[in-house]
């Protein structure tokens, strides 16, 4: 019976991609972009690295004033490897292949490039004057499978650069959630902003009792004292002016909350509340003080 491991299946693939360039030899000698479909890929694959997901790979990458057939990211979406693709059986000691990896190095400041025609991966780790010679050249057709395998997974392999257990889809999930709940917020806010009553007279403020008009012995807490809301109704908000809202309910103090920001041109920030210092609040939202009633929430 076959082991499996990771190190087995990537072994596997390289076998796959040595008969696929024998098959399609005659093809993929005179096609690069055949020749990154059917060898180079299937091993970028193999390793982790989704080619179809930009964030982790992208194709014809502009890196200065060069242009990278692959550059892969890690999950800051910096660069971390260039992979140079050639057609199949192209000669990779070629003096201008290697100075084009040479500018990939510096310009993307990086120390991994690797120069491949699918065949034969040539590891750049190191660029030293009079020094540009790979740390090591893989031959898939006639160097053992399991060995190449475990140099490709040493060296280039996703999880290097990717966090533990979170995978380009997880990450991308997460993003996708926090948008769609931004959105939400955003339309909650502008539907808020849109049936806070405004005064008739069409000046934006909210119909209020004025300081004179307050009952005596009326008493105020400070919202952020309240932890547990639970059976506790609310009869009054007062406002930073010292202006008192009659309110009947905790929603309504929220649109009213929402509508005195409106009015103001007020831009709602979480850094700009602050707690409250004899009975007001540095601020210019309104105060987050409220009088209790006997009507249950």
């Amino acid at each position: 019976m076959r082991f499996q491991s990771p190190l087995s299946n990537l072994s596997d693939v390289l076998s796959q991609v040595k008969d696929a360039a024998k098959h399609y030899q005659e093809t993929l000698t005179r096609n690069e972009a055949a020749t990154r479909a059917a060898l180079i890929d299937p091993v970028l694959r193999a390793l982790g690295w989704d080619t179809a997901n930009t964030n982790m790979v992208e194709v014809e990458k502009t890196l200065g004033q060069v242009k990278a057939d692959y550059a892969l990211f890690d999950y800051n979406k910096e660069p971390k490897v260039v992979v140079e693709a050639k057609s199949l059986g192209t000669n990779l000691n070629q003096p201008n292949l290697i100075m084009s990896l040479v500018s990939y190095a510096f310009q993307g400041r990086l120390n991994e490039v690797f120069l491949t025609d699918g065949i034969v991966w040539s590891h750049f780790d190191t660029f030293q004057p009079r020094n540009v010679s790979p740390a090591k050249t893989i031959n898939i057709e006639t160097d053992d499978p399991v060995a190449c395998a475990a140099y490709l997974v040493q060296h280039l392999d996703a999880a290097q650069f990717w966090p533990e257990g979170e995978t380009i889809d997880i990450l991308a999930q997460k993003i996708n959630e926090l948008e769609n709940t931004i959105a939400t917020l955003q339309k909650d806010v502008a539907s808020l902003r849109a049936t806070c009553p405004v005064n008739p007279a069409g000046d934006g403020q909210i119909p209020t009792s004025r300081p004179s008009q307050i009952p005596p012995g009326m008493v105020f807490v400070d919202l952020h004292t309240i932890t547990d809301a639970t059976g506790k109704g609310v009869a009054s908000l007062r406002l930073p002016d010292g202006t008192v809202l009659n309110t009947k309910s905790w929603t309504a103090v929220l649109r009213a909350c929402f509508g005195t920001m409106n009015s103001r041109n007020s831009q709602w920030s979480l850094d700009k509340w602050s707690r409250p210092r004899q009975g007001r609040v540095a601020s210019d939202h309104p105060t987050l003080e409220a009088q209790y009633g006997t009507t249950s929430i």
